[in-house]
């Protein structure tokens, strides 16, 4: 089932903008960020694995965003498993909006270290 989410995020670090709920897996394909405050900041963007909370996998990394402009990733998708999560870090007060599609998980075997 096709979810979207939206969040209003003031600066901070390491913010949670959603988990994969456990017996489910996410196929993310649009991050939709705008910038709301009054002045240019930046925003990395990462993907959180469960599996070791330490392994984060940046997908936009120390990005600037003018005051009032946004931007999209919608070119791929991005499978995520139960318990991983998308978190933001950021320097200026932005709106998210992530769209994934939820699809019960069906068994998964870990493979290639993860």
């Amino acid at each position: 089932m096709k979810h979207s989410i939206g969040r209003i995020f003031a600066a901070g670090t390491n913010q949670t903008i959603f988990t994969v709920p456990q017996g489910y897996v996410a196929h993310a394909s649009l991050v939709f960020i705008t910038n709301t405050s009054g002045s240019t900041g930046s925003y990395t963007l990462g993907w959180k694995h469960a599996h070791d909370p330490s392994h984060v996998i940046k997908y936009a990394y120390g990005k600037s965003l003018n005051s009032g402009d946004a931007i999209n990733y919608s070119s791929g998708v991005l499978v995520m498993k139960a318990g991983d999560s998308m978190i933001l870090t950021n320097t200026m007060t932005v709106d998210v909006i992530i769209t994934f599609d939820l699809l019960q998980a069906m068994p998964l075997y870990t493979f290639d270290g993860e």
